[in-house]
């Protein structure tokens, strides 16, 4: 007797626990869905490129799901998706006065979309590769695009045609930036050379030289004196140059991998570096001072941009990690940024453990949200499910009992005593 009350008692706690689980796991799940869905939409894919609009309001955003995707700065909520290239959007840019984005593609294509409703406006085709790098001048009139056929073109934006060509890369064309002053056009490329052009005509003025890998991006200062450039995997530095006659100021080394991409600051402060793989942080460095400000180390995988934006309170990012990240300049802290839809790609066995043992929801909220709101989303589920198993077990058993008493045959008194 004793053995089958002790049995009886195992099988309650097993039945008692299976159904806690269950239900911890159902509003776990619930819980999760309800932070996903107010969480900002982002990308499928790598995110290449990002930019801001000239108010500061609005980022742009490229990736290799295909798509541009608009956002609003202030807290991360979706504006607009642009769709039309065919294949991983590799750049974008907006036009000085905010109206028009840029896009270049691996499909060899430029688009000019309108902003306020998302149209595409124009269609730019003439690359032979695809086109990695876009850049509107300062009066908006042109815009710049660099191609890994080797080639740099520059277009008339109001009719779309091309002004000129500039050759002279003896390899693909990473990166293209115009000087403040719209005079100069500075690219880098994996010849390991920066070669800066005169807009006018399509002279090149000099080639800078030193970098021992490709050249990932370049970015003028604000007053147009400087030129800040970063070298590949083989390389590792952060370099300053000087424009007027080609100087190398100051060099870093940067990354523990690529530089993948550099900004300016507004006020020519603070230069801002991606890195790649390995490293996957965001360094910040000050002109004239060897060692970085801060690193952070805010992405899963490589960073493949930065960008200030136009007041320099934030910077944003975008990473092959899927996910665009919004910062604060002053300290660092991640203010939002999109889900790494990353994590979730795994086998069905995996996938099957992992939902077994709640860790995906766990994961994700700690990943996404924190470790307080996780946490917190994590014991409310508990809690409730625990009064929910208590309350449905109390209830079994008075329906026991009372079912008990209702079926019991009722027992004959007998005769009434005299």
């Amino acid at each position: 007797m004793k053995a089958i009350s002790v049995l009886k008692a195992v099988l309650r706690l097993a039945v008692f626990g299976i159904v806690f689980l269950a239900l911890f796991m159902v509003f776990s799940v619930a819980g999760l869905l309800w932070v996903y869905s107010r969480l900002p939409s982002g990308h499928d894919g790598r995110v290449n490129a990002v930019a801001f609009s000239p108010g500061g309001r609005t980022v742009a955003s490229g990736s290799a799901d295909s798509t541009v995707l608009l956002w609003r700065v202030s807290n991360g909520s979706r504006i607009r998706e642009l769709q039309g290239h065919e294949g991983w959007v590799m750049s974008v840019a907006f036009s000085p006065d905010g109206t028009t984005l840029a896009s270049g593609g691996e499909d060899k294509t430029v688009r000019l979309w309108r902003v306020a409703d998302g149209r595409c406006l124009r269609e730019l085709r003439g690359h032979g590769n695809a086109v990695v790098a876009v850049a509107f001048s300062p009066d908006g009139a042109t815009l710049a695009t660099g191609s890994l056929d080797t080639s740099i073109k520059l277009w008339r934006v109001s009719d779309g045609a091309v002004l000129r060509t500039l050759l002279g890369h003896g390899d693909f064309v990473n990166s293209v930036a115009f000087s403040p002053d719209g005079k100069m056009l500075a690219s880098g490329g994996d010849d390991r050379a920066i070669r800066l052009w005169r807009v006018a005509d399509g002279v090149e003025l000099r080639a800078l030289t030193g970098h021992q890998d490709y050249v990932s991006c370049v970015a003028f200062s604000p007053d147009g004196q400087r030129l800040a450039s970063g070298g590949g995997w083989q390389d590792k530095t952060l370099r300053l140059w000087r424009v007027s006659d080609g100087t190398l100021q100051q060099s870093w080394k940067a990354s523990a991998n690529a530089v993948t991409s550099v900004a300016f600051s507004p006020d020519g402060v603070t230069i801002a570096a991606g890195a790649g793989r390995s490293d996957n942080s965001i360094g910040l460095w000050q002109v004239g001072r060897d060692t970085p400000l801060r690193k952070l180390p805010g992405h899963s995988a490589s960073v493949l941009l930065v960008a200030f934006s136009p007041d320099g309170t934030r910077l944003a990012t975008g990473s092959v990690d899927c996910t665009l990240g919004m910062w604060r300049a002053a300290d660092g802290t991640r203010l939002w940024g999109t889900p790494d839809k990353g994590r979730w790609e795994m086998g069905w066995i995996e996938g099957s453990l992992i939902a077994l043992t709640s860790r995906a929801v766990l994961v994700y909220l700690i990943g996404e949200i924190g470790w307080v709101k996780g946490s917190l989303i994590a014991l409310a589920s508990a809690v409730l499910a625990f009064l929910i198993v208590w309350g449905l077990w109390r209830l079994i058993r008075w329906l026991y009992s009372w079912a008990k008493r209702k079926l019991r045959p009722r027992r004959d008194p007998g005769p009434t005593p005299a």
